[in-house]
């Protein structure tokens, strides 16, 4: 299917012009972006439809073409303004041709999935498939992102993708990009067993049906992408990081998925090529091994480039004298020029900037939804982990992608807190603080029973207000929304007991005491923060004194009190004996530090009879 020169295409002519209007400016293409993929979402993400639309093309014999993301130049780029010329000039000699005008039958969706079946083509896309290279090192999880590994005569398939942590399936037809000699323009597949495996080009395609057009999902970072192929959770580890080989070797022996950032003009610059690496480009991690050398034990990475050739030239390489037989049987080591290649880790740390961990676990449970919440409102879920254990809470924002590239959009501050259901009270688990990252998680190994967590956002910007929360765990999960019955969420968490275990006690008179807890900054024991929270609770223990109590704040500089006494900057209490009160304060701006030094007055009474 041609269509940039069509000039006898009235639908597509006047299509070309309508976009010029269109998107006259960014806000303009974000708006538009925001609703074709809430278009997308709505239309295309049902496994009835898709069942429907296998069923009627077979039945008369047609093939099924997807009208959300049609075989033209407005899946291509919705702006193209923002490439640079040579590049339009390229792009708009490409045509769409069906799978199997491309290549030669026998066609499958997947056969025998190997990290060595990518090849990136000319879309600027490694993050994707390094991404892609690294799931695939465990077939099983490619799999899962299909619903057949068969060929599908009437050309429609789904691709299952995590939209803000909420499984998506998405629907493709068999379209793709093709150079004016009728190769495969973007990501392609290597045809070496005489079977030509799509896999790779249906989850490109529906990556970039996801965000509206194969230019939008030009360069990224890998740890979207594998949160969303795979729901778990990820974190980036700096290349400075004193515990960076004990992660990456745990992650390994774990069998997580790992990818790597190479440095460039401002890291290593120029010697970066010299050696066979690529400047700013996305690796998968394949392997992380130690072992034994004449120069003693040697800490080796085996890693893939997704262009399938290209490799690092220094020690360990292929070519390298430093393989022995015996390394080189333990390893798997092979000579070819596919794009993987081992180094030592201490070359890795000059050549590369960090490493991102996936955390997944095939035999964990999974439960999400997406939730709209207005500023300055906040949302409790109800989790009940039914023999508990390793679990993650996470919480993500809509890619920045959904709204067109446009540069107002930012993730939004936000805070999360674990408290357990215990009778009729709350205890907290734990809590973090996260600000501009598109996911948050918070990870804790917990015992069967009912949880609650509260989520905050401070949104800075008005794009939208829907995010996802999801639950990862070992335990099998029942999630659901308890926003509307714990209105007095923090207040229940926040309380004595929690006081007197982690505040700083300040005796007031004998038997009665105020206790100060300060949850903010950098937690020690998981190098995140905590979530923002002060709290004071005053207890009298005397069995025969009134304390009437003022609590003042000498400044009150990025941090407000919470519930009855929201708005004010100092609170009063009359506490009769055997009785404690307290005060939550929450941080405003979680970017930004806190003033506020408390100042106490206080009159000490005896209790009537």
């Amino acid at each position: 299917m041609s269509w940039w020169n069509n000039a006898d295409d009235e639908s597509e002519a006047s299509s070309s012009s309508s976009q010029e209007v269109l998107f006259k400016d960014k806000d303009e293409l974000a708006k538009k972006g925001h609703q074709l993929y809430c278009e997308v979402m709505n239309k295309t993400s049902n496994k009835d439809q898709k069942d429907e639309i296998r069923k009627t093309h077979e039945n008369s014999g047609t093939k099924f073409t997807d009208p959300q993301f049609p075989a033209n130049s407005n899946s291509l780029a919705k702006d193209w303004k923002e490439m640079e010329y040579s590049m339009q000039k390229e792009w708009k000699t490409f045509s769409f041709k069906r799978i199997d005008e491309i290549f030669p039958q026998p066609i499958k969706v997947f056969n025998d999935i190997s990290p060595n079946d990518i090849l990136q083509g000319k879309l600027g896309d490694c993050y994707f498939l390094s991404t892609l290279s690294a799931i695939a090192e465990f077939p099983k999880r490619i799999e899962k992102c299909f619903d057949t590994q068969e060929y599908q005569p009437s050309g429609c398939y789904t691709v299952n993708i995590y939209d803000m942590g909420v499984e998506t399936d998405y629907i493709v037809d068999d379209y793709f990009p093709c150079n004016k000699d009728g190769t495969i323009a973007f990501s392609g597949p290597k045809v070496e067993s005489g079977i030509t495996e799509m896999w790779v080009l249906l989850l490109e395609k529906g990556w970039a049906k996801r965000f509206g057009s194969y230019w939008a999902i030009d360069a990224g970072l890998t740890e979207d992408s594998l949160r969303d192929l795979t729901g778990a959770p990820c974190e980036t580890v700096e290349i400075e990081d004193e515990k960076l080989w004990e992660k990456v070797h745990t992650a390994n022996a774990k069998d997580y998925i790992m990818t790597a950032g190479s440095t460039g003009d401002d890291g290593c610059g120029d010697l970066v090529s010299e050696v066979g690496l690529i400047t700013l480009h996305a690796y998968a991690i394949i392997n992380a091994q130690e072992v034994k050398t004449k120069r003693g034990v040697e800490r080796l990475l085996n890693i893939r480039n997704p262009w399938g050739g290209t490799e690092w030239t220094g020690d360990w390489s292929d070519s390298s004298s430093l393989w022995t037989p015996e390394i080189k049987k333990k390893l798997g080591w092979e000579d070819k020029d596919d794009g993987s290649f081992w180094m030592s880790f201490e070359d890795f740390k000059h050549y590369f900037s960090g490493v991102t961990i996936c955390r997944v676990h095939d035999d964990y449970n999974y439960q999400a939804m997406h939730k709209n919440q207005k500023q300055g409102d906040f949302s409790v879920f109800k989790v009940n982990l039914a023999k508990g254990g390793d679990t993650y809470f996470m919480v993500t924002h809509a890619d920045s992608r959904r709204f067109g590239g446009d540069d107002n959009y930012e993730y939004s501050p936000l805070r999360i807190v674990v408290a357990k259901v215990v009778g009729n009270e709350l205890e907290r688990v734990a809590g973090i603080a996260s600000a501009f990252q598109r996911d948050t998680w918070i990870q804790c190994n917990l015992p069967a029973g009912d949880y609650l967590v509260y989520v905050e956002i401070a949104w800075v910007t008005d794009q939208t207000d829907q995010y996802g929360f999801s639950v990862y765990s070992s335990s099998a999960i029942t999630l659901s929304d308890a926003t509307f019955k714990e209105s007095t969420f923090l207040e229940r968490v926040y309380n004595v007991k929690l006081a007197q275990k982690m505040g700083t006690k300040r005796p007031i008179a004998a038997g009665m005491d105020f206790y100060e807890v300060l949850l903010d900054g950098e937690n020690p024991e998981t190098g995140k923060f905590f979530e923002g929270i002060y709290f004071d609770t005053i207890v009298n223990s005397t069995k025969d004194s009134v304390l009437e109590i003022e609590v003042l704040h000498k400044s009150f500089d990025n941090v407000e009190l919470y519930g009855q006494f929201k708005g004010r900057d100092s609170y009063k209490y009359v506490i009769k004996p055997g009785e404690n009160k307290g005060a939550v304060k929450i941080k405003v701006d979680l970017t930004e530090s806190v003033d506020a030094p408390v100042s106490i007055r206080k009159n000490i009474k005896p209790a009537k009879n």
